[in-house]
């Protein structure tokens, strides 16, 4: 490999600034601090082109699509229907949502559901693939296990790679009861080689006496900013 001339692209962004078109994610918090929420909004935002937390979708009006692949089974499909119609998807917009749920996910080997969504995803071409929650589609016989982690995430991303995926894939991690502020990286649940899996990480906190939600992005670069 000639890896000194290999060009350096522009990079093109799905969300200006947060999510690049071809980048993988996580969004990480504890149960209740809003990981669903965060990521229909930003299905809604993407389908219908309109901005995303105040960052500008750059993709054509109109011609967004979505693969969501939904495995909370606390949270119901009718429930996902109604948030995504209450954010305004319409009946029309909604054929560019391609829905799953845990009944359409092969349930045999994490093999089996690999070859399964990239039948899926060379099919619905999407430009964001969404997989809420992580852990209930991706195997590791540990998920403390460094090596382990690395391996089930390396095939998921492998897999995307295969069939020449081109889109986004963002993807939701549970967190622990915070430990370290100063990063919160430290409180995925799990071994840190999730943290290094992932172009960008977005840590949603939500603190209950104040009523406030919070976000921090991290990147390998270590650059980091926080919103409310």
């Amino acid at each position: 490999m000639d890896w000194y001339h290999i060009p350096s692209p522009d990079i093109v962004w799905l969300v200006d600034g947060l999510i690049p078109s071809d980048g993988h994610v996580a969004i990480c918090g504890k149960p209740k601090a809003g990981k669903s929420t965060f990521v229909r909004s930003l299905i809604a935002c993407v389908v219908k082109g309109q901005k995303f937390i105040d960052r500008s979708i750059d993709i054509p009006e109109g011609t967004g699509c979505v693969f969501y692949i939904h495995l909370d089974r606390k949270d119901k499909p009718w429930r996902v229907g109604r948030d995504l119609k209450q954010l305004g998807i319409t009946e029309e917009e909604s054929q560019r949502i391609v829905f799953r749920t845990e009944e359409q996910v092969p349930t045999g080997s994490f093999e089996d559901r690999l070859v399964w969504l990239k039948k899926e995803v060379v099919e619905a071409k999407p430009q964001l693939l969404v997989i809420d929650l992580m852990w209930q589609f991706v195997e590791a016989k540990n998920s403390n296990d460094y090596n382990e982690v690395l391996k089930g995430i390396n095939r998921l991303q492998d897999a995307l790679t295969a069939i020449r995926y081109q889109g986004a894939l963002v993807v939701t991690l549970h967190a622990r009861k915070a430990t370290n502020p100063n990063d919160p990286a430290d409180d995925i649940l799990g071994s840190t080689g999730q943290r290094g899996s992932f172009t960008t990480n977005i840590f949603l906190m939500r603190y209950r006496k104040e009523g406030v939600y919070t976000s921090c992005l991290t990147r390998p670069n270590g650059m980091r900013s926080t919103a409310r």
